[in-house]
């Protein structure tokens, strides 16, 4: 498995609330388009913790998309879905930091 994490920063002059309505909404729709896709989770930062940053924070949330295997995560970003999804990232935050990463589970719980 292979996992792309997103760093993201909304848009200036953007609420929290509409950050989270628009990547949990309308963006996350073209990013479920993607055929390859395995697994999704969007974390968005929560409230209490960004009032105890003053309203402010580095990142506003962290994206995770999983894929079978480096080269369907690579097909994905390049067929239309993942080109439409990637395209409107401006609609959606001033920063995305993306990594690459393969994930080691050290405690399993759930």
């Amino acid at each position: 498995m292979i996992k792309n994490i997103s760093l993201l920063k909304k848009l200036p002059g953007q609420t929290h609330e509409e950050f989270a309505a628009y990547w949990t909404g309308p963006h996350a729709a073209l990013d479920k388009q993607m055929p390859r896709l395995k697994k999704y989770v969007i974390n968005v930062l929560d409230t209490e913790q960004m009032a105890a940053l003053g309203g402010t924070a580095i990142f506003d949330g962290v994206g995770e998309l999983w894929w079978d295997s480096l080269e369907d995560m690579q097909a994905d970003f390049a067929s239309a879905e993942g080109k439409a999804a990637g395209a409107d990232g401006v609609n959606l935050c001033e920063v995305c930091l993306n990594l690459y990463v393969k994930e080691c589970i050290m405690v399993d719980k759930m």
